[in-house]
Order: C-alpha cells, then structure tokens, then sequence
C-alpha cells in the first residue's frame, strides 16, 4: 500500500468548508466548545486545540450512543441495542482446569435495577445482602487470549449501574453477583464452569465489551423505556422489571440471553455454596530461648512460642499443588496461581501467630482431599538488632491491605534491586582490584628477574609446538615484528632466561652446558646489577642526609599517639 501524503492546503480548506456545511459536526462542536474561546498563539492555543479535539472525541461517542439505542419495534417487539460500560472482572476455570473464563460485569441504565424480594419469597437462612433479584443481559461467549497467549472465552454480563454500585461497596453483594453470574453462564453455555471458585481480577473488564440486543416488550405490546420492564415493577422505578425467559437472536446464535428470576425465584436469589480455602494451625514442641543473647527483650517473650507450626490448608478446586506458588515471608503464607493475571488477588493468604523460616521442614499435599499440610520451624527476630535491621518482620497481627502488599512489594523489589546493584559494583571493584594486583605482581617479579604470573599462565597454555617455536627465536633473538620482538625489547636478559627455563621445563627438555661466552655474560650482567644496586643505595643515604633535622618531637609523639598535643612542656613534665 502506499504511503499516504500529506494534505495540501487548498485540500484541508476544502474540507473545513465541507465540515462546516454538516449540521451534526457544527452541533457537536457547539456543544464541546461552549462558552471559551482559542488562544491566539503559543502552547496556550496547543492545549486548547488538543482539549477540544477531546471533547469532540467524547460528544461524537455519546451521539453514536444515542442513536445505537434506539427502541426498534418489529414483529417480534420493541427492542434495542445498548452499549455497556465496564464495571468489574471475575476469572474462573472449567472443572477439567483446561480453559479460563473471564466474566465482564458491566453496567447499562436499561438494564433494571435489583429488587429486594418478600420474606415470603427468600429462605429464612438467607442474608439480607442477597435478598434481590438481580436482572442481566448476558452475550454471547467471545474467544481472546491471556497473559501468557493462552486461549479464553470472555461473557459480557450487564446489570443495572446501581447493582455495580452497591457492588463496589458490598463485598457480600458482590460476590452474589458474580455467582448469579457463574451459575447462568453454567446452565446456558459452559456446562463444565466450576461456578463455585472464581478469581477478582483488578480489572475493570476483559478487552471491550461488545454491544448487545435487548428486548423492551414482548410482541403486540407497547413496554417501558427500560429493558424488560413488562415483568416486575420496581420499587425505585416503575418501569424497571426483569427479564423474559425468552432469548433474542439474529440467527442459530442467540447474541442476547436475559434472565427470568420469576420462573424459580429462590434458585435464582441464592447463589450455590462456595467451599472457601480453610487452614487449621498446631503447635509442636517448646522454642529453644537459650540461642538468644536477651530474650526478655524480645516480643515473643511472654508467649508460649513453640519449635514448629504445623499447619494443614485445605485448598478446594486445586488438584495439583503445581497449580500455585507458595512464598513464606516472615508473618505470612501467601498462595498465589500460577497462571494469575497482572494485579489478580492471591488466591489465599495466611498470618502465622509466629514468624517461620522460608523453607519448610516438610510438606505433603493430598489430592484427594485437596489439602496441603507444612511443618516450618519457628524462627524469632533478633533482640540484638534494631526493628529495621531485623531479618523478620514482626507486625500488629492485622492483615494487610492490597495497597499496604502493593507498597512492601514496591519496597522489596527496590531493597533487591539496590542490593543486587551494590552486589554487581563490590564484583567489579573486586574484578579491578585483582587486575591491579596481578599487574603488581608482575612488575615485581620483572624487577627481580623472575617470571611474570600471567606470562607464566599465557605460556603454560600454548600448544607444544607454539612453546617450542617461542624458545627457540628468544635463545636466537630472532625477530618477526610481533609480541615475542617486544619481550626481547622490555625484559630484563635474566627474565628472558626463565622464560626459556620454564618453557623447556614444561617440554622436557634438557638444559643446555652454559658456554664460554654465555657464562662471561652473565657474570658481566651480575656486576652490572650489583653496580645498579649499589648506586641506588648511595643515591638514598645522600637524600636523607640533605634532609634538614627535625627537633619538633612534639609533634613525632602526636603522630605516634595520635592525640594532638597544647602544650609540650606540660607533656614533657607529666611524662
């Protein structure tokens, strides 16, 4: 496809004048430009520009709206389309663990609100918090990806705004909600969801919900503006109702399926029994105090602290313990899925009346019945160290909330990343300081005609003929303008002889008879070096002979006692 230019000016006049001349496009920009007026020049009139294209963005949306709902009327009813709004996010499994199911919980004002039912409708054992009929639309199943690519099925379920409010706040309610939710999703669509564990993800919805087609009346009626309101009169709307057990469709498909709570009023009120994840806690033997250097000090002092905790959790819906990751960090157990979605709450957390080790002693996971079983050793702070200092964390016994977890964790990972990056400048500082300890070493042994370390290790890893061929042109002084030319040129004539010794050390070979020549030469190199030798020493007794004397001794001593000394004299009577 090629490239699309850029619109010429004559072109861009040419299509404000056409804008102009639509009276949707200048309704809408009244009505996002209101009262204010442009900047004349400057960022000022850039944000306002950018402002109003938003605007414009928002009015164009609530116009598409507004015509998308339009009530139709046709043989089969009145009916319409409506586009939800997020509201919240469940995950859930099949039985088999092999597919995921996210539920979009969504809100739209012609859905009907909820209404509470009669005593003589609910049970007697059911709480106020679910005493309602919930009317929803629910669409058809759509398929997307999660996290990891893996395949998924997403449900847009809608229900009155007010039911997402009270949601927000209730979390009893809530939960009634997306069971409802669950169970309906079940009957109709997935009869293999486990409705009875579902996951709250920090999501407001799974991708975009889709628009969906409700019915307003059943055929030859003239029903409400609210969605199924034919059905039940509301108490806060007259309107309002639930849904008929009847499903729209525009094919073999039905895109729409709408609830009936009236055809089994307390099947659809009560939401099935949700075995929760459950831990039972046992002490075993008596804590070892006598490990500590002031145990009176310590927190746990007063309590009877045991050896181990032996703690049993029973995890209902988990067949195989691969399915979770458990972490101990001081106070707390935490069971988190493997596959949970960024921001998804763990699946169950525990606060342990006493710090343990993060490593159990044991542990053994039934399947049968679903249930984990620990033995972790009690491990106390030290009493010695400050609370910051200390390697456990002893907290007020209050759980945390997910802004408290979001902000240690926040924590936690800047402590890791600080320590891994002092850890990573300790290595290269370490790497720098044996690099100049070997180049010390080196240069030692270079001055004192022995053979260098790393030239040593260099030649014990050369191949043999490469060894042989390197003796050979340094007996020979034979040179080839490359790394042995600068040997002979930088070392000493002795250094270059254990060269030669060690590499036919190396070899096996014999040491060559010393010549006439070669011996002389090495008496004449020794002379040399005790003539070096000896000039140097000469040359230091005259500069520490040209030194001025020093009398201050006052001075020496506060070097030597390193306490700086007023008065000399007052020194020298009282010593």
């Amino acid at each position: 496809m090629p490239p699309k230019q850029a619109m010429s000016d004559e072109q861009a006049q040419a299509a404000g004048a056409a804008l102009l001349k639509n009276p949707q496009f200048v309704e809408l920009f009244q009505k996002a430009m209101g009262d204010e007026k442009m900047p004349e020049d400057g960022p000022a009139r850039e944000k306002w520009l950018k402002n109003l294209q938003t605007k414009l963005a928002q009015e164009a949306e609530q116009e598409s709206k507004r015509e998308l709902e339009t009530p139709v009327r046709d043989e089969e009813g009145e009916w319409m389309w409506i586009k939800p709004d997020p509201g919240f996010c469940v995950k859930a499994n099949t039985v088999q663990r092999n597919k995921k199911v996210f539920i979009n919980v969504c809100k739209h004002p012609r859905i009907a609100e909820p209404q509470p039912l009669t005593d003589a409708e609910a049970d007697p054992g059911m709480s106020d918090a679910i005493k309602y009929r919930i009317p929803l639309s629910c669409g058809a199943a759509r398929p997307d990806v999660d996290k990891k690519g893996s395949p998924c099925v997403v449900y847009d379920v809608i229900v009155n705004p007010a039911t997402i409010e009270r949601c927000s706040q209730e979390n009893e309610f809530r939960r009634f909600v997306a069971a409802l939710c669950m169970t309906w999703i079940k009957q109709k669509s997935e009869p293999n969801l486990d409705a009875d564990q579902f996951t709250n993800i920090n999501i407001k919805a799974k991708g975009t919900p889709q628009i969906q087609r409700i019915r307003l009346s059943a055929p030859g009626q003239s029903g409400p503006t609210n969605a199924m309101g034919d059905e039940i009169k509301l108490p806060s709307a007259s309107g309002a109702a639930t849904a008929p057990n009847k499903a729209a469709s525009t094919g073999t498909r039905p895109m729409v399926v709408e609830v009936d709570p009236a055809a089994d009023t307390k099947e659809a009120a009560q939401p099935p029994a949700v075995e929760r994840p459950s831990a039972s806690i046992s002490n075993e033997g008596n804590y070892e105090w006598s490990k500590h250097k002031m145990p009176t000090k310590n927190p746990f002092f007063r309590e009877s602290v045991p050896e181990v905790l032996a703690l049993s959790v029973k995890l209902p819906g988990i067949t195989t313990i691969k399915e979770l990751e458990v972490s101990l960090v001081g106070r707390k157990v935490t069971f988190v899925a493997v596959d949970a979605e960024d921001g998804e709450d763990p699946f169950f957390e525990l606060l342990l009346p006493f710090p343990v080790e993060e490593t159990p002693l044991k542990s053994k996971f039934v399947r049968a019945t679903s249930t984990l079983s620990m033995h972790l050793r009690v491990t106390l702070p030290d009493e010695t160290l400050e609370p910051e200092k200390s390697n456990v964390v002893v907290d007020n016994g209050e759980e945390e909330t997910p802004e408290q977890r979001a902000k240690r964790l926040k924590e936690e990972k800047a402590l890791q990343e600080r320590r891994e990056r002092i850890a990573r400048i300790e290595k290269e500082e370490q790497a720098v300081m044996e690099q100049r300890k070997a180049m010390v070493d080196n240069m030692n042994a270079v001055q004192e005609g022995r053979l260098p370390p790393e030239l040593q290790k260099e030649i014990d890893g050369m191949a043999p003929e490469q060894a042989r061929a390197m003796m050979m042109r340094l007996e020979n002084k034979v040179r080839r303008g490359d790394g042995v030319d600068q040997m002979l040129d930088k070392l000493p004539p002795e250094v270059i002889d254990n060269v030669v010794r060690h590499i036919r050390k190396r070899l096996g070979l014999a040491e060559p008879a010393p010549s006439k020549d070669s011996e002389e030469k090495r008496k004449a190199d020794a002379a040399a070096a005790a003539k070096r030798a000896e000039a140097e020493a000469r040359r230091k007794r005259e500069e520490q002979q040209s030194k001025p004397v020093e009398y201050n001794f006052a001075k020496k001593a506060e070097q030597l006692i390193g306490v700086k000394m007023e008065n000399r004299f007052v020194f020298a009577l009282e010593h």
